[in-house]
């Protein structure tokens, strides 16, 4: 059981909210391609953090992912079981990251984009 989202969610019975970059945040560590994190502000993974739904990952299992060693990539979250399920929830409501990019996503993904193209 995840303590922290069980506090969370049973705070009045069972309510959880997630905002649409809460949502993009989820789909994408889901994807988990390592640099991902840089497309959304450190404070929205606290938030999540603090929903249970997704944990900073080791030192050691940063250093088990393909490619850490030469920069390329970084894993600094992962999903929790319950994070897995939110988005589970997620794809049975058809919410994805074509429909919850925001302008703030689009640009942080540009700027950051060609910063990872220059270090491949």
């Amino acid at each position: 059981m995840n303590k922290v989202f069980a506090e969370y969610t049973t705070a009045t019975a069972f309510a959880i909210t997630l905002t649409k970059n809460h949502c993009h945040i989820l789909l994408r560590v889901r994807r988990s391609e390592g640099r991902d994190h840089y497309v959304f502000h450190p404070h929205q993974a606290r938030q999540l953090r603090a929903r249970g739904l997704i944990a900073v990952t080791t030192k050691r299992e940063r250093e088990k992912v393909k490619n850490y060693a030469t920069g390329t990539v970084s894993c600094l979250y992962k999903l929790t079981r319950a994070g897995e399920l939110m988005c589970q929830l997620l794809d049975e409501a058809g919410i994805n990251l074509g429909n919850t990019r925001t302008l703030t996503t689009v640009k942080a993904e540009a700027f950051w984009g060609d910063r990872f193209k220059e270090a491949a």
